[in-house]
């Protein structure tokens, strides 16, 4: 932070926040980008945000912010740390962040089960736009096929980054 002004930086963009105040004076001397564009990258990047209807939902790791620097293992403590560090340390995970696609434009919302064809659940939306999304989905299911997700067939494949760890 300086002089009140917060800048991110993450892989193809920049987020800066700052007080309303000297937001107008910034705006017009930057290019921004849509929301539905933002969005389409974050999805893209594997970055799930948290909002209301998600939050204390998932552990960290079901979301990949470890991934993204952001979780910490050195840090002191915070709430959940010891179940955190447990499954980083010691488990493997039964559930991964996978990158799903539909065929058309649908509307989903976050939290909507994923199923596979015997329409057994196998998973939920962790974010949504337009044609693709992140969800949460059990291993074996990346390689079923095709999945439903309210009546939409969705394909999943794992996230970029995830393959290049595992490989």
């Amino acid at each position: 932070v300086l002089d009140g002004k917060l800048t991110l930086n993450w892989p193809q963009r920049s987020e800066t926040w700052l007080p309303l105040t000297e937001a107008q004076s910034w705006l017009g001397e930057h290019p921004l980008c849509s929301e539905q564009r933002c969005h389409a990258e974050d999805i893209q990047q594997g970055l799930v945000w948290v909002t209301a209807p998600t939050q204390e939902h998932w552990i960290p790791q079901n979301i990949d912010w470890h991934q993204h620097g952001g979780v910490s293992f050195n840090k002191g403590c915070y709430t959940g740390q010891e179940i955190i560090a447990r499954l980083q340390y010691l488990g493997k995970a039964k559930k991964a962040l996978a990158l799903l696609q539909a065929d058309s434009s649908v509307d989903i919302d976050l939290l909507t089960d994923i199923n596979e064809g015997s329409g057994k659940s196998v998973g939920e939306v962790a974010s949504w736009r337009q044609q693709q999304g992140l969800g949460l989905i059990n291993l074996t299911a990346l390689n079923t096929g095709q999945l439903n997700i309210g009546g939409h067939t969705v394909s999943a494949q794992p996230i970029a980054y995830t393959q290049e760890q595992e490989a």
